[in-house]
């Protein structure tokens, strides 16, 4: 997570949307979190277990990932970022690829999961 985080980073830096990139990104890698977490419970509730999650649960599942990013990523950003900051062009792209791929298969899995299984049961 630590190097995803400091690639999106420096998306936000290279896109220059802001002046201050580590918030969005941190947002974001959050919200991409909460996408793979609520996968994940979709697909345990659908083959494994059959539960029912209520609102409050999910919220407060997102509300949990939102504080230990706080504390592993958001409080510790300086030493995560001068830690990747020597890395070669080569891996650098590399590691764009797969931040590209981490993201998409999270919002693709969640609509294909919506699409063909629809909601809860």
């Amino acid at each position: 997570m630590k190097y995803l985080y400091y690639k999106l980073y420096q998306l936000q830096k290279w896109v220059g949307s802001d002046s201050q990139p580590e918030i969005p990104s941190f947002i974001l890698l959050s919200v991409i979190q909460a996408f793979y977490l609520s996968n994940f419970l979709f697909l345990f509730n659908y083959f494994i277990v059959a539960f029912k999650l209520e609102l409050i649960h999910s919220i407060g599942l997102c509300i949990f990932l939102v504080v230990v990013n706080h504390f592993y990523l958001y409080k510790r950003r300086h030493k995560i970022f001068l830690s990747f900051q020597n890395e070669s062009n080569t891996k650098g792209i590399l590691g764009f690829i797969i931040l590209f791929v981490f993201v998409t298969i999270a919002f693709s899995l969640t609509f294909i999961l919506i699409h063909f299984f629809g909601y809860w049961r």
